[in-house]
This record gives structure tokens, C-alpha cells and sequence, in this order.
């Protein structure tokens, strides 16, 4: 009894304490809630701040300790103050002349520094385009103003260093390295390598071989005598001058050597020294001197074996240097370390002589028997769980050590630069373990190839060596993302041997749908992709991504989860490296392709009358204008069902006399609807384009000869011989969804040249698209079917196409990449003609160059007038407000770096917030699909800056919320505080069935209103605050929660 007579007075206390005035609030704002945003514009790079992307070099300053220097061949020049720990950008150069493509960097005896800029590593037929891994064309050496030699050493904090480096350092071009502009033969496109000895500097060039700067001027010096315009790829300087280069003559690499900045070259290490026969050929070089013993260098080197009639066998082996310029094995059979372009050899015999040579993994040798063939063990690789301590990315440039080690400690780091950023093999301050870290805060470098955002606005970027980054929620600053979607994930080796041979981890594309359901779990649908089809769907494990399960992830073929048929995965290693794909979505689809459905009536229905909603039962006399939920296949995704007299006629009440529906009914009558709610998902694989029409059904997944399972149907067909010759770039469904363009590179053979042709496929919404609606149960629909589909060639270009987009079902932008003088925008018209005669392509042309590649384009298609087009380039990101003009006018978006945009996505989307109750026997389950978070939200993906989003477009226009909760729910459950009793903070978490205004009050026990704190409205689901109790005397508090329909209360202990 005492304690009913406490919770009444303090009842009536509540009642009366709400007019009390309240305290300066210890509820802490932002902590655990979003709260009211600022209004943002404008672009704003969203990370992640903890992803970076390829690192070519890694160099310590010569005069400041800890000082470190990264060269990202797309991010730019990058220094760290620490060590390490974090980075901080240098510009080279500013505006026009601005270059984010750092190579190589050297530094004079002076400190002054020198970059260069330009990737040459890669396949020339790749430059200029996004679907491939590849190296940007560069803009010369970039120079150092002349700045203190020690300049941190007086300086204290790292603060004051990274402002000493921003007010200090700046870099300008070159005189006389300046690049023609998109010349990929120009002699300054791409530095390879560069080191300043003996007072000069060298240069290692791609196209004009090695150049030396000295005084002012610039000179060629010779390899080979009589040839200077060798491909020289690497440059060591021993401890004492001598000046070893590797180059590639002919296709063949070898190894030259200078004894000092002022000798010449002469051959040292070629092919037929290390026993290789004429036919046989080394691919790359890379050169390390010891760091005790100057003279003695080694070699790591990628070679491959005639096995005749033009095959060959690839090997890695080590070699080092003897007398006489001969060379000896250090190592026995190949190291399998991968010849890519990402292989990088390093010698510490400060102690022992030990070999480090990276490639796929890092491995370490040591001389074990007093043997010229070491012993050698994987010390790091790229196989192992990414948080393990022992994993390192694949694609290993770099490999060194601290320069000046002055504890034990130091001299057992290891620095990496790989094509995931740095990784240094350290002591962790907190475990004492030895392993190695991450090292990327502030490197902001990452390469993506495609971006993607889910209703929330959670954001999916596929990400060069960096699989899938997945941010659960933008901001205007860079956040750190989950890597997912990775051969490293939890639980993906069980199903690595079904899905994925390869296990490259690269992230190569990312499709989301708008549908976003809250409760009963969270569910967020995505499709991810990664190289040659290892293509998986899921929606999540209550919003966790990371872990991957045989239950909310479906992937691969061969097993009951399976999500693809094998056909489309055949001869993947043929397939497009970035994987073409396209999900079309829609919320009022056309009638031909809707799916059925079933509506039961029955006890458990919510009948919306006029705004009221009434519980359905037996003899509840329906009317015309009546609605339901039903719920679509698309995930539950659920829409009204209107009931008419026009489907169901009508009679006389015989009750009230009113006009109700003819619709007589029995317990769990059910009536058939047909679902509004669809999707597509385009695939294209090594031999054709392939579609599913219910991709976001998760009930079903694909198995073999089962009609009633996922509905994959062939679209356009690749004969065997021509898979890998030809590929599907670029795959845009209409608006409406009854036609999708595609582009096919049509690769150079012995007779035709290399073009790229586009393709129309028509009459997709003749069919529901399933097995039994497009042909038997095998895979049809090829393009010369004229019982399926229309498929007819519509255009063709000599240069690639990069992106297809609609602007309308009769319009499209194409846009064109690859450094071809062609025109790189068009917009086509009457893309529906009967005659393909009648389509019409208007040059919309983008810059005086026409060489300049275009990526990918958007049309804006929320909040201004369907004109508005995005496109992104090599530099940045362009925009025109009408695209229909007859004179294009293009304009450079300011606020964007000057880097490569591969993809552009909004979201177009303005979904409302739906509340309705389903049951399950006799238990009632809440439903919540929320409303679109940032609808006209505009997101970009970068190559070599990560990812941003554009907030301009995002409409203040949104639906009004939908509930068809039934009356008795409350609003508010699970009330908790945590700690309690609590001394100076505790958190108030608690859930909400249903989306509701919420007040958060706290009341003394002499019901005294001590602080309250409105939080407006709220969606369902769970919330936290937290609660700073410094402020209050010790003693029994009560927490109160006030909601639309609810108010509930909990007790706290402050001590």
C-alpha cells in the first residue's frame, strides 16, 4: 500500500510540476540524437577518413624526425608530422595547374623537395577511362619553394607543425616539364621514379627515358648507348652514390648501373645473365641496395617462360649482385608474389641481411644455412582478417624503414606504401603487441568506381583495393567508414569457394533500393558487386554489413541461397573488371508487369475510412473509396489497396440503408491485387546482359529448374568466341522501364578497329520478364529472337562509352571517355523511334579539348525542372541548367576538386513514413518503412578523394507521414537507464513503436520540474540521451516520457 500512495502522489505531482519553471537543462544536446540540422549547401566531402587509396612512395624527411612524405597517385602530396599517425595534404600547385597525381618525390641537400607526378604503370589502351584499374596521365615535376632545412625542430606540437608546412611550403610547375595536355606520349605524362644525387636531380620517365636537372637545365642521359628514350621504372642511390635504374626496352626489362651522378650507365643485369632464353621475358624490375653494405643490390623481378605456341608460365624470383656484374638466385622456384603492378623489394642488414618483398602479401628472407637461397615466410598478407594485426592490402609499392632507428622499438618498424594506403609494422601503445596498423587518418586518397545511398541516407561507395565502404551516416566532414563486401569479412571464407576464385579486393559497383523498413528489424537492401562477378544482395543483418551469413545474404549459385544462375557467371575471369549494373525501381509500375498479390479479410485488417481507421471483422460492410495495406513482394514494402464499386459493384445496406460494396465475405476471405511495387536488376556478364525482375524479393532465391524461383532472364547474347573480346561498359533502363540502352566496346582486332556501339532492347514491358512469360526454363531472349526482344544497334563511337542516362522515355545524355578527339556529351533523341534512322544524336560537347574524357552523368529530377544535367570529368564535377539548349552552357562546380568524378547518384526518391500492424497468430508486430531522409540529395564518387554529397537539391518537400496503427498501441516501451544509480552521467535509452512527438522531463521527488528538453518529433524506433547529472543534488529523480498517445516514467538515483 505505501508504495501505490508514492506513485499516486507522484502522479499528481506530474500534473502539477509541468508548470514549474525548469533549471538550465543537463540533458546533453546531440549526444545519442541527430537534433535539428543547420541548413547546409553546397558539396562537402564525406570521407572516409580512415580509407585510403594506392600510395606509390614513401619518403622521410632528411633533416626533421618523424616528419614522413606519401606520394597517392590520385590524392595528391601528403605529409605526416608523426610518424605516421594522421596526414596532412600539400597542395602542388593551385587552380588550373593544380595536379592530385603524386608519384615520386626527392629532396635536396638543401630540404627543398621535388614531385613527380603521373602513373605509368598501366595498360595505355586503359587511359582516360573509368572501368578499369588504372594510372591518370600527369602534369610534369612540381617543384618546392626554398623554406627552413629543420623547420620542426623548435616546434612543439603537431599542430604547429602541420600550420608551419600549410604557411610555409608551397609548390609550383616545373619550367619545361609541362605536359601537352591529354598526350599520353608527351615525355612529362608520367614520372615513374625520381632521386637527387651528387647535387643533380634524376628523373625517371615512361616516355623520354632519364632526365637529369642540374642548374637550370635539363638533359637526357643515356641507358642504353644510342637510346635514351627507354621506359625507366625504378631508381636506387646507394648509401655511397652509386645510381642503380631498372627499364623496359622492347618490352623486356633490365638493370643499369652508375657508380656516381657524373659516370655512365652500363648494363648489368639483362635476361640472358639470369639464364632466360630469347623468347622468354622479364615484365618488371624492382631495386634495392642494402643500407650497411652500399654496394651490394638486389632485384626482385616478374619474368614469364615460353611454354611455346604463345603461352607462357609467369615466375617472381629475388636476385642480388656479385663480382663482375654477375647476378645470383636468392631464391629457388617463383614467390608467387603477383607481377601486377604493385610489387616492391627492400634490404635491412643492419643486423642480419634480411630480404622484405611485397606483392600480394609481404614476405621476409633470411639466410638460414649460410646459403645463397634464403629462407623465406609470409610475415603479413592480404589474406588475413583486415583487423588480425597481420593483414596488409595487396599491391605493395613501397617498402622502408626508419632512417635513423634510436630505440628498439624503431628499428623493428616497417613502412608500407600499398594500394590501400600506409601500413606500418609497429608496437600498438595499448596491447604492447608488435603487428601492423593502418595508417590513414587525414590520407584522404581513396579511388571509387561507384556510389550508391540508401533511404537513411547511408551511403555504399565500391572502392579501388578497399572492397565496399559503407557510412552509416553522412556529414559535412569526412567520417570513417566499415570496409564490407570483403574477401577479409567475417564469414565470407565459407563462402568464398562458391562465389569467388579471384578474391580481388576491390569494390567495383553498388546499387541500393529506396526501400528502408525500421521494424520489426532493420532492413536496407544493396546490391554489391566486386570484379569478375562475385555479385552478392542483401539487406542486412539489423543494419550490420560487416559480418556476413547464409540468412540475410544471398550470393554466388550452386547452393539454396544462391542469388545468380551459373550462366551468368560463366567465364567471369572474361567479364568487365567493374561490373556493369542497373536497378530499376518503381512505385506505380505499369500494369502489364505488375505481379499478384493476396489481401485477407479478416480480424487482423485496418480499414481506412475517410482518415479513420476502423478494425476489420466479419460483416464489416466495405465502401466504395475504402483502403488497406497490402503488402508488395518488394520487401514487405507496403501500398493502398483501393476498394471500388467500379472492380466490386455495390448493393444497399440492408442495415443502413447506405450504398456498401457487393463484396460478400467469409473468415480469411482473400482477394487477389495486383502489386504496383517493382523492380529490376541488370547484370551484364562475359556473355551477355541478364535481368532479374524481383531482385529485392528476398523470399526466393535462385534454383535450378524451380519456376517459382528467382526470375533470371537473358537479354542480349555473347557467342563463346566472342566473350572477353566484347564487353557491356554502360546499362541504363528508361524511366518507364520498357527499354534499356547498352554499350558494347568492341575490342580492336586484326581487321576492325576498336569501337564502341550502342544498343536499344524494347519491349521489356511486354512481359512480366519471368522464366514462363519470356520463353521455357532455359536462358532465351537473345537479341535476334523476334519472340522476345527487340535489340538493334543504334550508334556507334571510336571512343568508349562511360555512362547512359534519361532524361525523359524519348532522351538520354551519353557521355564518352578516353583521350579520343570526339565529341564526349551527346543528347539523343526520339530514342523510341520505330526506325533507328529517326533517333537523333546533338553534340552537347563539354570543353575547348575535345579530348577531355566525361564519366558519368546526372540528371537532376527533384527539385528544378528535369533540365538540370551533372556531369563528371578528369577534373571535377560540370553543370548546366538546360541541356535542351541549342548552345550548352557547361560551368565548373568551383567548390569540387579537380579530380576524376566516376560516378555521380541522387536520390529521387521522397518516400513518407508508413506505420501499419501485421500479426503473427495472435501477436501484433509493429511495421515501420521510413520516410526518405535526404530526398534530391546528390552524391559523387571519386578517384582519388573519396566521396561527397551535395545538399542544393534536397527538397523540403515531403509526404505526410502514413499510420494505420490500431488506437490501443502506445507510442513508448522499454524505458531504461544505464548507469543506475549514476554519479555524474547515465543515458536514458527507450523505443518507439510508432513515429511521435516526444518531451523528455525529469521532476524531483517533490514533483518539481527540474529540466525538460522537447525533441520534436521522432522516428520509431530506438533512441538515447544522454543525461549530465553534475547539476543535480543527490537523490531519487523521476524520468518522464510524453508522447502523442502515451506518457511513462522511470526512477532515478543520483549519488
Amino acid at each position: 500500500m505505501k508504495s501505490r500512495k508514492l506513485l499516486l502522489s507522484l502522479a499528481v505531482f506530474f500534473l502539477v510540476g509541468a508548470f514549474a519553471p525548469a533549471k538550465a537543462t543537463p540533458f546533453v544536446e546531440g549526444e545519442g540524437e541527430e537534433g535539428t540540422e543547420p541548413t547546409i549547401t553546397g558539396w562537402h566531402q564525406i570521407g572516409p577518413n580512415n580509407v585510403a587509396g594506392r600510395v606509390r612512395t614513401l619518403m622521410f624527411d632528411k633533416f626533421n624526425d618523424d616528419v614522413i612524405y606519401a606520394c597517392s597517385p590520385s590524392g595528391g602530396l601528403f605529409v605526416s608530422v608523426n610518424d605516421g599517425n594522421n596526414w596532412q595534404e600539400i597542395p602542388l600547385g593551385e587552380g588550373e595547374n593544380r595536379s592530385y597525381v603524386a608519384t615520386t618525390i626527392a629532396q635536396d641537400e638543401n630540404g627543398k623537395l621535388y614531385v613527380g607526378t603521373g602513373e605509368g604503370f598501366y595498360s595505355e589502351s586503359e587511359a582516360g577511362k573509368k572501368h578499369f584499374k588504372t594510372g591518370l596521365i600527369g602534369n610534369g615535376v612540381y617543384e618546392s619553394n626554398s623554406f627552413e632545412k629543420n623547420w620542426a625542430a623548435n616546434l612543439q606540437s603537431d599542430e604547429e607543425k602541420y600550420q608551419y608546412v600549410a604557411n610555409n611550403i608551397t609548390f609550383t610547375q616545373m619550367s619545361g616539364t609541362i605536359p601537352e595536355k591529354y598526350d599520353i606520349t608527351d615525355e612529362w605524362s608520367y614520372i615513374n621514379d625520381m632521386a637527387f644525387v651528387g647535387g643533380k636531380l634524376f628523373v625517371a620517365t615512361k616516355n623520354a627515358g632519364l632526365k637529369v636537372y642540374e642548374n637550370g637545365t635539363w638533359t637526357n642521359k643515356e641507358i642504353i648507348a644510342g637510346n635514351s628514350m627507354v621506359n625507366v621504372t625504378d631508381i636506387k642511390v646507394s648509401s655511397n652514390g652509386k645510381i642503380a635504374v631498372a627499364y623496359v626496352d622492347a618490352g623486356d626489362a633490365a638493370v643499369a648501373i652508375a657508380n656516381d651522378a657524373n659516370s655512365d650507365f652500363s648494363n648489368s643485369l639483362t635476361k640472358e645473365k639470369i639464364g632466360l632464353a630469347n623468347e622468354d621475358f622479364i615484365n618488371k624490375i624492382e631495386l634495392s641496395f642494402c643500407i650497411n653494405n652500399a654496394d651490394k643490390l638486389y632485384a626482385l623481378m616478374g619474368y614469364y617462360k615460353s611454354l611455346g605456341n604463345g603461352a607462357y608460365t609467369s615466375y617472381e624470383a629475388i636476385y642480388r649482385q656479385i663480382e663482375n656484374d654477375n647476378w645470383e638466385a636468392a631464391t629457388s622456384g617463383s614467390l608467387y608474389l603477383g607481377t601486377s603492378n604493385g610489387m616492391s623489394i627492400a634490404i635491412n642488414d643492419r643486423d642480419e641481411e634480411l630480404i622484405y618483398a611485397g606483392g600480394y602479401s609481404l614476405i621476409s628472407g633470411f639466410d638460414a644455412n649460410n646459403d645463397p637461397i634464403f629462407y623465406y615466410n609470409t610475415i603479413a598478407s592480404s589474406g588475413a582478417e583486415r583487423n588480425s594485426g597481420s593483414f596488409v592490402p595487396a599491391g605493395i609499392h613501397a617498402i622502408t624503414f626508419e632512417p635513423n632507428p634510436q630505440t628498439v622499438e624503431d628499428s623493428i618498424k616497417i613502412y608500407l606504401a600499398t594500394d590501400a594506403g600506409v601500413y606500418i609494422y609497429k608496437q600498438d601503445p595499448l596491447t604492447q603487441f608488435v603487428q601492423w596498423h593502418a595508417c590513414n587518418k587525414g590520407l584522404l586518397s581513396s579511388q571509387y568506381y561507384n556510389i550508391a545511398s540508401t533511404n537513411d541516407g547511408a551511403i555504399f561507395g565500391a572502392a579501388e583495393s578497399n572492397a565496399i565502404s559503407y557510412i552509416p551516416t553522412p556529414s559535412t566532414e569526412a567520417k570513417s567508414a566499415e570496409t564490407i563486401w570483403s574477401p577479409n569479412s567475417t564469414g565470407y571464407d565459407a563462402i568464398a569457394s562458391q562465389i569467388d576464385p579471384y578474391a580481388i579486393p576491390t569494390g567495383s559497383n553498388v546499387l541500393a533500393s529506396a526501400i528502408h523498413q525500421s521494424l520489426p528489424t532493420v532492413k536496407k537492401p544493396v546490391v554489391l558487386a566486386r570484379p569478375y562477378m562475385a555479385i552478392t544482395r542483401t539487406y542486412s543483418d539489423n543494419n550490420d554489413y560487416e559480418s556476413i551469413n547464409d540468412q540475410t545474404w544471398n550470393y554466388g549459385f550452386g547452393t539454396e541461397l544462391s542469388f545468380m544462375h551459373p550462366n551468368i557467371t560463366s567465364s567471369s575471369e572474361k567479364a568487365p573488371y567493374v561490373a556493369p549494373m542497373a536497378l530499376w525501381e518503381s512505385f506505380n509500375a505499369p500494369e502489364a508487369i505488375r505481379d499478384i498479390v493476396y489481401l485477407k479479410l479478416n480480424d487482423k485488417l485496418t480499414i481506412r475510412r475517410n482518415g479513420t481507421n476502423y478494425m476489420y471483422s466479419h460483416g464489416f460492410e466495405l465502401k466504395d473509396g475504402d483502403s488497406a495495406i497490402v503488402q508488395s513482394t518488394n520487401l514487405g514494402y507496403p501500398f493502398f489497396f483501393i476498394f471500388t464499386a467500379e472492380r466490386f459493384g455495390t448493393v444497399v445496406s440492408e442495415y443502413t440503408g447506405e450504398e456498401v460494396l457487393n463484396l460478400t465475405t467469409t473468415q480469411d476471405t482473400a482477394i487477389e491485387v495486383a502489386n504496383p511495387i517493382r523492380s529490376r536488376l541488370f547484370v551484364a556478364g562475359a556473355n551477355g546482359l541478364y535481368v532479374c525482375n524481383e531482385p529485392i524479393n528476398f523470399t526466393k532465391t535462385f534454383q535450378t529448374n524451380n519456376p517459382n524461383s528467382l526470375p533470371w532472364v537473358k537479354l542480349f547474347h555473347f557467342i563463346s568466341s566472342e566473350e572477353g573480346k566484347h564487353q557491356i561498359r554502360t546499362i541504363s533502363p528508361s524511366i518507364d522501364g520498357n527499354t534499356v540502352l547498352i554499350s558494347v566496346d568492341i575490342n580492336q582486332t586484326n581487321n576492325t578497329n576498336a569501337t564502341t556501339k550502342l544498343y536499344r532492347i524494347s519491349g521489356l514491358n511486354q512481359y512480366n520478364l519471368s522464366l514462363v512469360n519470356s520463353g521455357n526454363e532455359s536462358f532465351v531472349g537473345a537479341p535476334n529472337d523476334a519472340m522476345k526482344f527487340d535489340a538493334v544497334e543504334i550508334a556507334s563511337f571510336e571512343r568508349s562509352v562511360s555512362s547512359i542516362v534519361y532524361a525523359d522515355n524519348e532522351t538520354a545524355i551519353v557521355t564518352l571517355q578516353g583521350y579520343v578527339p570526339e565529341a564526349n556529351i551527346y543528347r539523343v533523341g526520339n530514342l523510341n523511334a520505330e526506325n533507328v534512322e529517326g533517333i537523333t544524336f546533338t553534340e552537347i560537347t563539354l570543353g575547348e579539348n575535345l579530348q577531355k574524357p566525361v564519366y558519368t552523368a546526372l540528371v537532376e529530377k527533384v527539385s528544378t525542372d528535369g533540365k538540370t544535367v551533372y556531369v563528371g570529368t578528369d577534373d571535377g564535377v560540370y553543370k548546366t541548367t538546360d541541356y535542351t539548349a541549342s548552345n550548352v552552357v557547361w560551368t565548373k562546380e568551383e567548390a569540387f576538386p579537380s579530380v576524376p568524378v566516376y560516378d555521380l547518384f541522387q536520390q529521387q526518391q521522397n518516400l513518407p513514413e508508413i506505420q501499419f500492424t501485421t500479426y503473427i497468430a495472435t501477436n501484433a508486430q509493429n511495421n515501420v518503412y521510413n520516410a526518405t531522409k535526404y530526398p534530391g540529395a546528390i552524391y559523387a564518387a571519386t578517384y582519388g578523394k573519396g566521396l561527397f554529397m551535395n545538399y542544393d537539391n534536397i527538397t523540403e518537400e515531403r509526404p505526410e507521414p502514413v499510420s494505420l496503427n490500431s488506437a490501443e498501441q502506445i507510442a513508448t516501451t522499454n524505458i531504461d537507464l544505464y548507469p543506475n544509480p549514476a554519479q555524474n552521467r547515465t543515458t536514458l535509452s527507450y523505443s518507439l513503436n510508432s513515429s511521435s512527438n516526444v518531451t523528455l522531463n525529469i521532476f524531483d521527488m517533490n514533483g518539481r520540474l527540474i529540466s525538460s528538453l522537447d525533441k520534436g518529433r521522432q522516428s520509431a524506433g530506438l533512441h538515447t540521451q544522454e543525461i549530465a547529472l553534475s547539476g543535480l543534488d543527490k537523490g531519487v529523480y523521476m524520468i518522464q516520457i510524453i508522447t502523442n498517445n502515451a506518457t511513462q516514467s522511470s526512477k532515478l538515483i543520483v549519488q
